[in-house]
């Protein structure tokens, strides 16, 4: 699988009355943390991004054993079969 770089452009209010290297580290750093600790979105969530996250992907082989977990709920319709 290739590699993808992706660029990201950020924009950062910074308070200061002298801007230098050690204030900028501090204020990117900051915004990193707040990054890692940034809730999931609510809802669906493309497969894409979930793989992107490292939350993995996984199959699961359905068998005769484990078919009834596969079922739909019960909707209060009643089937034609």
């Amino acid at each position: 699988m290739q590699e993808e770089t992706t660029q990201k452009t950020i924009a950062l209010a910074i308070k200061t009355s002298k801007l230098t290297a050690s204030v900028l580290q501090k204020a990117m750093k900051m915004y990193l943390e707040h990054q890692k600790h940034k809730e999931p979105s609510h809802g669906k969530i493309p497969v894409k991004k979930l793989v992107g996250q490292g939350a993995g992907a996984k199959s699961i082989e359905v068998t005769d054993d484990n078919i009834k977990a596969a079922a739909p709920c019960d909707t209060g319709f009643q089937s034609a079969v």
